[in-house]
């Protein structure tokens, strides 16, 4: 395998991707920050992305010129499209061993006070030790949640990015005025939130403040008044204790 240092404009994402990656970027860009770019983009001769579109988005993010590039030189465009999708879908089939993982995520935190860079935070290290989710009720009264450290920047809050690029193509398009509105409002969409970041944000803010993010459902308090506003569509383990609580509906 021959890596070669290519520029990020030199090579363009795949358009029919069919991995949704924008809530991971923030997290790659960190990893790439601290670790360094230990993975090549994997590309076609023609510089379009078969493996790497999240690295690639970090690299766009982090505001970096080069990235390592290796490229699938003379291969058929059909087993580039096999590998695009089994390079996501093989990891898939691997499994943790929860007391390795603990006993690991442990000894990092120990030594270095966070497991941030891991992408297992201090809740998940506890689910993996066994307490029991369900303990909590579906109304919680005060936020469980401990400050970890400083108060982040609004702009660490959310990606925006993909929001900047559609405003810029919708605003240099030949489209009626009324559809350029319509479509800003739609590329409002693509904004990625950071819940962990939102969340430190919350536990330093005024009582204001909080009352309208939780108003917004950036902070959901309320399990209840978050489904009546039709704020939030639950992940399974939400749902679970939801149904549990409220067996009726």
């Amino acid at each position: 395998m021959q890596i070669e240092n290519r520029t990020l404009d030199s090579i363009r994402p795949y358009p029919g991707n069919p991995r949704r990656n924008d809530a991971a970027v923030k997290r790659v860009a960190d990893s790439i920050k601290n670790f360094g770019f230990r993975q090549p983009i994997v590309v076609d001769d023609r510089g379009v992305i078969v493996v790497g579109h999240t690295r690639y988005k970090a690299a766009r993010q982090l505001g970096l010129e080069t990235v390592p590039v290796t490229v699938m030189s003379g291969v058929e465009q059909s087993l580039i499209n096999q590998y695009r999708i089994a390079d996501n879908r093989l990891n898939e089939f691997a499994e943790w061993d929860d007391g390795l993982l603990v006993t690991e995520l442990e000894q990092i935190l120990k030594d270095v006070g966070t497991t941030d860079l891991t992408g297992f935070g201090a809740s998940e290290i506890e689910k993996l030790k066994g307490l029991d989710v369900a303990d909590y009720s579906s109304k919680v009264d005060t936020p469980i949640y401990t400050p970890r450290g400083d108060k982040p920047a609004l702009s660490e809050l959310a990606d925006s990015q993909r929001v900047t690029e559609l405003h810029k193509e919708i605003d240099a398009s030949g489209v009626p005025e009324e559809v350029k509105q319509f479509l800003r409002q739609a590329a409002e969409r693509h904004r990625v939130f950071d819940y962990e970041a939102i969340a430190e944000y919350y536990s330093h803010a005024d009582a204001e403040i909080r009352r309208l993010m939780e108003a917004s459902a950036l902070v959901i308090i309320d399990i209840d008044q978050a489904i009546e506003r039709g704020y939030v569509q639950l992940t399974d383990r939400l749902r679970e204790i939801f149904q549990r609580d409220h067996p009726n509906g």
